[in-house]
């Protein structure tokens, strides 16, 4: 409990790179924005994530989610996504 008027939830995505696979598939790679009632809005929960989908969709797969790949500690926050040449 925060004692706020909402806790702290998962709202949306930003900072998001992507690639294609040699499939035709595409994966995408972001960092997770937040609402809640608290100070910094930014920062609590804050995860990196996934999806991967078909390059050719023109609608959301059924069961389509996005995967957790890492999680902010306290204290701290993940804030953009790039590729390392050569990765």
């Amino acid at each position: 409990m925060t004692n706020r008027p909402w806790t702290p939830a998962v709202d949306g995505i930003r900072d998001f790179t992507g690639k294609t696979n040699p499939d035709g598939s595409v994966t995408l790679y972001a960092t997770t924005t937040s609402v809640g009632g608290v100070s910094d809005y930014g920062a609590d929960p804050n995860k990196l994530v996934t999806v991967t989908d078909q390059a050719s969709a023109t609608t959301a797969p059924a069961g389509a989610q996005f995967r957790t790949l890492q999680s902010a500690a306290a204290c701290d926050v993940l804030r953009g996504v790039s590729f390392t040449p050569g990765s």
